[in-house]
């Protein structure tokens, strides 16, 4: 069955100029980017499966740690400037990293990892890629956000809480993602390529569901990265093969970011 809405319809507002002239109009053009799967189709038995995407760097590591995973796909941008954070790209720098699609061993379940975060303008441009190519049955999403942007429902003050996990789905998904599993409580919300997933799901009648991980730092940590773990009685990734317990921490530690250097002594 192949996916079963058309995204033309929907579209990302553009980010507002502060002047109009021809020369930031030219200027926007060329961030535009196009992005290309390398290979651009999968083979039948990875399509109309369940997808789980990632998204960030601590789902992803979560993910390539925990679960066996085959390389199938992956998902390349022309431009660096997609990106968050990222203001002036270097032209001419060849394409960049932006998905990859991975099989999982035990399971008709396709894995995309999504470690950066995208400009809202991009947004739409890249899932309408990665719908188009897996066709999803169903949609879990996986994210981490910091614990400081969750507000308590019973106050106004932020959660006290350092490490926790929310959850928000579809009309249609019939079950808890885990047994005691909180839903996201108003008035959290979500945004970026969580937020376009969820809504797009919803509207195309997928069953699709997210867990958001709350943490104290933006930093992924083997802590954080543990944050994830009462998903793994979830039915949909439950049934998945597994790394070893000494394959998956070697896996963390390659992939967790690098200490930051003490700067203090160069203002001593």
């Amino acid at each position: 069955m192949e996916f079963g809405i058309s995204l033309d319809p929907f579209s990302v507002p553009q980010r507002h100029a502060l002047y109009d002239s021809d020369e930031e109009d030219e200027q926007a053009d060329t961030q535009q980017a196009d992005f290309v799967f390398q290979p651009s189709t999968l083979d039948s038995t990875h399509k109309n499966n369940t997808l789980v995407v990632a998204i960030g760097q601590t789902a992803c590591i979560f993910a390539k740690s925990l679960f066996t995973l085959s390389p199938l796909s992956t998902l390349e941008a022309s431009t660096r400037g997609i990106f968050q954070g990222t203001y002036f790209p270097k032209t001419g720098e060849g394409s960049c990293l932006v998905s990859e699609l991975m099989c999982a061993d035990g399971g008709d379940v396709v894995f995309c990892l999504h470690e950066k975060n995208l400009k809202p303008e991009h947004v739409m441009a890249w899932f309408k890629k990665v719908f188009g190519v897996v066709s999803p049955t169903r949609v879990l999403i996986l994210t981490c956000l910091c614990a400081y942007m969750h507000f308590s429902p019973h106050s106004d003050e932020l959660s006290p809480q350092t490490c926790f996990l929310r959850t928000m789905s579809t009309s249609s998904w019939s079950q808890p993602l885990f047994d005691g599993a909180i839903t996201l409580e108003p008035p959290n919300t979500l945004s970026g390529e969580t937020a376009a997933v969820l809504t797009v799901c919803q509207l195309a009648a997928i069953s699709g569901a997210v867990a958001v991980l709350y943490t104290k730092s933006s930093e992924s940590t083997s802590e954080q990265v543990a944050g994830f773990t009462p998903l793994l009685d979830t039915p949909i990734i439950a049934p998945l093969a597994k790394q070893s317990p000494s394959e998956a921490a070697k896996i963390v530690k390659v992939m967790e970011p690098k200490p930051r250097e003490d700067l203090s002594s160069l203002y001593t």
